[in-house]
């Protein structure tokens, strides 16, 4: 990627390197663990004593962002004020990613490595541990708002397009890669938000190239409505209750996808792991192969040192379904916000039906409004018809659905063209849940 774009656009000035975060349902979503509060139409953090970082062409921004998100974290608790090392940082995560050979990294490793080590000080031995936890922010204005409001900074990861490189945010139409920022800031009524990069202060990011007095050197701001749909990650640090974490902790990772010889992935390093194949480099090599034949023969399955859909069903035994996650995304999509037809029927499906049929009934509605949608009594009605709807979707328990069907083939029967929805909806939920198109529904339980 990075060869690419210095090929597009000769010398390469500003660095990107955030990447798609490998599918793991034991993600936390924020809004299980931090509640809903009143807050200001508009909100800023003073970030003036931290300054701006500049990486340089180094694809180092997913450690710039966690460290300068850390930063803040650790002064408010303790009114100390700290330069990180995220350089160092970033090079910890290439030890642990998976792909040592790609430049970039996932900011769910440069979290956990903060979260189990701490954060080394620039030109110092001292090392400061964030005493917290993580949680994702679900890619909506409102829950956006409210990360930001109770958490002062967060991290976000962004496809960008060559635009940001002469400071003019919009709406992407061609991406050259991703790349990781905070934002500290938000203005309800605009749908602006606030950000800050690691670019320097010789960049400074506009919406279209016009001047807005709030943003200095080295910040940005951008329309909600311009980035929504190229959202890689958001993530907050909070604190998290030790019930959820030990829940986690004994949760085991969720492999969903194939893997043979001659791959390198984060999800072939967590094969590893769970085969006891040592060293995790996270390469599919000869003794992974090995192991897996060794794991099939044990589970019946045919030998062929392939990881497909029934050794992924093996391994999968104690995992966690990705059907919430899938729900979440959906709700986002169907345009669940105060205010909308949606919140106001406590759907965030958007359930459509004529007539209160027994399945309606089933789920919980209680009546239909005048254009046809499903009314529930309550959100969480709304919600847990909509997870159990896509249970039976996913276990052939509903006529017009079928657990081998693909995300993109359940999503054409769910939200047809007809009603107005495009490919964008099933490329977003995917990007959300972070699998592929191709992925049969019945892998997501």
């Amino acid at each position: 990627m990075f060869n690419l774009i210095k090929i597009l656009f000769g010398k390469l000035e500003f660095g990107m390197g955030s990447l798609k975060i490998p599918p793991d349902s034991r993600n936390i979503n924020i809004t299980s663990v931090q509640k809903h509060v009143i807050i200001p139409n508009e909100y800023i953090t003073d970030l003036s004593i931290f300054g701006v970082e500049d990486q340089g062409s180094k694809p180092t921004c997913v450690g710039q962002s966690i460290a300068k998100m850390a930063a803040v974290y650790l002064y408010q608790k303790t009114g100390k004020v700290v330069k990180f090392d995220a350089e160092k940082l970033y090079n910890q995560c290439k030890e642990e990613d998976g792909i040592p050979e790609l430049e970039g990294t996932y900011v769910t490793v440069a979290a956990k490595i903060i979260l189990r080590e701490g954060i080394d000080q620039i030109n110092s031995d001292s090392n400061d541990k964030v005493i917290t936890g993580y949680a994702f922010v679900p890619f909506d204005f409102d829950a956006i708002t409210q990360a930001i409001y109770q958490n002062s900074i967060i991290t976000i990861g962004l496809f960008v397009s060559s635009d940001w490189f002469r400071g003019i945010i919009g709406r992407a139409l061609r991406y050259v890669g991703g790349h990781q920022t905070n934002l500290y800031g938000y203005n309800i009524p605009l749908k602006k938000l606030y950000g800050i990069n690691s670019w320097g202060v010789r960049w400074i990011g506009q919406i279209a190239g016009v001047i807005d007095p709030k943003v200095k050197p080295g910040f940005y701001v951008a329309y909600f409505e311009d980035i929504k749909f190229d959202i890689i990650n958001i993530i907050a640090f909070t604190p998290i209750p030790k019930e959820v974490i030990d829940e986690a902790k004994n949760t085991q990772f969720k492999f969903m996808t194939n893997m043979k010889i001659g791959m390198t992935s984060f999800e072939v390093k967590k094969l590893q792991e769970r085969l006891d194949v040592l060293p995790m480099t996270g390469f599919f090599g000869a003794i992974t192969k090995s192991k897996v034949v060794i794991y099939q023969k044990k589970n019946n399955l045919v030998a062929d040192g392939i990881v497909g859909p029934q050794v992924r069903a093996a391994l999968n035994g104690n995992t966690k379904s990705f059907i919430p996650q899938l729900a979440k995304a959906i709700e986002h999509h169907e345009g669940y916000f105060v205010g909308s037809r949606s919140y106001r029927n406590n759907s965030p499906a958007n359930f459509k039906s004529g007539t209160l049929t027994s399945y309606m009934i089933k789920l919980g509605a209680i009546g239909v409004d005048p254009q046809g949608f499903a009314k529930f009594p309550t959100y969480d009605i709304g919600f847990n018809a909509l997870c159990l709807f896509l249970k039976d979707a996913c276990t052939d328990k509903l006529r017009l659905y079928r657990g081998s069907m693909t995300i993109a083939e359940f999503f054409h029967r769910y939200a047809p063209s007809s009603e107005n929805n495009t490919q964008v909806y099933i490329t977003q939920v995917c990007r959300k849940l972070g699998v592929e198109q191709t992925l049969q529904i019945k892998e997501l339980l």
